[in-house]
């Protein structure tokens, strides 16, 4: 009988072991399965708010864009296939469409068009640590300022990140203090590679990317013919 007894005591533990472990799988389960719906869902949620930030972005570069221009459709695929071959955000980018073809630059397929200057300008944003709003700023800034000097974004973007090399300065800093100088610079004859190589020289010297711009807009400003 003591035997009996015993062996159906071990049989009620045996249950009850078997019993709690079941709820312990069942709860964890139910657990896991909240956790992954919420992480999945959390980025659902974070796909589709990016998706609808990115269409307000096109839509916004649309209210520029004329029945000439190049279609908005064909804009998206060229942001898509870019920031595919670029390490800055597809918003980032697409705003920096619209900067672009703001700031005057054509709306037009190829060379000279905002898409190209867009493209050149990321690359150049990219070598020179900037971000895409200062580079496409800079670059605008001088393919506006020297339009006779008929120069290709690619070029306008080569001769800022040499100066960079060549001189102590940062693109950023160059990139933000290019509007001081560069109009008088246009207006008083002096090329492009003459004010950046001056630039160039200057920062070598010691002289502060403030300070060197400043004492140049004032040489330029003398250059000037007097009417």
């Amino acid at each position: 009988a003591g035997a009996l007894a015993t062996q159906t005591a071990f049989q009620k533990m045996e249950m009850s072991i078997r019993s709690a472990s079941s709820r312990i799988r069942t709860e964890f389960s139910l657990t896991r399965n909240l956790f992954l719906l919420g992480f999945v869902g959390g980025a659902v949620g974070g796909a589709f708010k990016f998706a609808g930030d990115f269409e307000k972005s096109l839509a916004n570069v649309s209210t520029l864009l004329g029945n000439a221009d190049v279609p908005i459709s064909r804009y998206k695929n060229q942001l898509i296939e870019l920031n595919k071959a670029s390490s800055k955000d597809l918003l980032d980018i697409t705003k920096g469409l619209y900067q672009t073809i703001s700031a005057g630059i054509p709306a037009i397929e190829g060379a000279g068009g905002a898409f190209d200057v867009l493209k050149a300008s990321v690359k150049a944003a990219e070598a020179g640590l900037s971000t895409t709003e200062q580079a496409v700023n800079a670059t605008v800034t001088v393919l506006n300022s020297y339009k006779q000097a008929n120069l290709s974004a690619t070029e306008v973007t080569d001769k800022l990140l040499q100066t960079v090399v060549v001189g102590r300065i940062t693109f950023d800093q160059l990139a933000n203090s290019l509007g001081l100088v560069i109009t008088n610079s246009a207006n008083a004859g002096v090329t492009l590679d003459e004010m950046l190589g001056a630039v160039a020289a200057l920062t070598n010297a010691g002289l502060t990317s403030s300070r060197t711009m400043t004492s140049l807009n004032a040489a330029f400003t003398a250059l000037q013919p007097t009417s």
